[in-house]
């Protein structure tokens, strides 16, 4: 758990207690902790420019799976100091993206999940970096086939699944799925499907297998 997670009461017994480290020494501690980013989505709201190539940089603000803004939570942004008050938000350096390593897409105003890489000295803060839809150097996209299943004919479309994440969590709804490989594909309901990013379109084809109509 972070220090920062603590009430002020309990963050003073903690100085306390921690006895010969400073308040700057606290204040770094608590940059550092990994888990103020494990499992917590950042909205991208703006990307940087006149970053050095092969490499993104963006700002963000930290949200709940439902986007509501987190108010004293974690915001990437290099412009802002963080003050040290737990009722304000906490400020890093921008977020970085490897365009180089990842093919996935990053979108101003999407949510993302973020990894903490730790420095080898302490008096250096870690780095943070994005990770894209797709991750890794993958263009792969999980699929949710929403209530009511779905039915696609051969280049058609259908806006009944959701975008999800490797925990099933909803990135985005009703996004536009086509599948250019059968004259009619079925899909069921809560059935998860891996498609191919293709313009605004979620390609199924390369996932699609078997005779006929029918469902992957």
């Amino acid at each position: 758990m972070s220090l920062a997670n603590f009430t002020n009461p309990s963050l003073e017994k903690l100085k306390i207690l921690l006895g010969s480290f400073s308040d700057a020494e606290i204040g770094r501690l608590e940059k550092q902790s990994i888990p103020y980013v494990e499992n917590q989505w950042f909205k991208v709201t703006e990307e940087v420019d006149g970053v050095e190539e092969g490499s993104r940089e963006y700002k963000a603000v930290q949200v709940r799976a439902d986007g509501s803004l987190v108010e004293s939570g974690i915001e990437f942004d290099s412009d802002a100091t963080y003050t040290g008050d737990i009722d304000e938000p906490v400020y890093f350096d921008n977020l970085q993206l490897n365009s180089t390593l990842f093919s996935g897409s990053v979108e101003v105003g999407k949510a993302y999940k973020v990894e903490a890489v730790e420095q080898e000295s302490a008096s250096e803060d870690n780095i943070y970096y994005i990770i894209p839809e797709g991750g890794g150097g993958s263009t792969d996209f999980r699929l949710l086939c929403l209530s009511g299943g779905a039915s696609i004919s051969y280049s058609g479309t259908n806006n009944n699944f959701s975008l999800i994440d490797n925990l099933d969590v909803i990135i985005e709804s009703n996004v536009t799925v086509t599948q250019r490989k059968y004259s009619s594909s079925l899909f069921f309901e809560n059935e998860i499907l891996y498609a191919k990013a293709d313009g605004d379109v979620y390609d199924l084809s390369p996932y699609l297998s078997g005779v006929g109509i029918g469902n992957a």
